[in-house]
């Protein structure tokens, strides 16, 4: 636990020596993915709140009248979440708190891709639903603001495949930025 809790500060400590991005929602809605979740559920609903860091990469032979050569954005940070997937009758809906580190590149100052992987707790006490959880996202815009495409799963018994896994869309928004100072 204390070597996780240093490996967090020295991270939030390197953030602040790069550019702030401050905090991202994301709110998305989904279809299940997988056979033990089709079975039992019909919708799925997710809010996130995380808090971002950027870094912005240099490109090599960087040209002005291409827009497209751009230098990618790597972005890391924290979030955690609520998910709510709907269930049928004989079923509680399952009501899931992930907790997760992010980490996503953006290219071409348009296009996405990222992942998000760590712990989802049930907030249900009847359930065992709890688990290891993992996010793969693609997406097109900027930090500020984007759509995306996610894969979300969560593996409670230890297996190699998801118990729940579910397929979103939604959108990305960038709270707030923190304002460079001028030196």
């Amino acid at each position: 636990m204390k070597k996780t809790l240093l490996i967090c500060v020295v991270c939030i400590a390197y953030g602040n020596l790069k550019a702030q991005n401050g905090f991202e929602s994301q709110f998305s809605i989904g279809l299940p993915s997988n056979i033990v979740t089709k079975e039992n559920a019909s919708f799925n609903m997710a809010v996130n709140l995380g808090y971002m860091f950027s870094t912005k990469s240099k490109a090599l032979d960087i040209d002005d009248s291409n827009p497209f050569k751009t230098a990618s954005i790597i972005q890391y940070g924290i979030s955690a979440g609520y998910t709510n997937t709907i269930r049928d009758e004989n079923f509680d809906n399952l009501q899931l708190m992930p907790i997760a580190a992010v980490l996503r590149v953006y290219w071409l100052g348009v296009f996405s891709i990222g992942g998000s992987f760590g712990y989802a707790f049930a907030l249900d006490p009847n359930t065992s639903e709890s688990g290891a959880y993992g996010e793969a996202t693609l997406g097109i815009g900027t930090p500020k603001r984007s759509v995306f495409f996610a894969v979300r799963g969560v593996n409670s018994s230890g297996d190699p495949a998801f118990e729940w896994s579910t397929m979103s869309l939604g959108m990305r928004f960038l709270l707030g930025k923190k304002n460079k100072q001028k030196k």
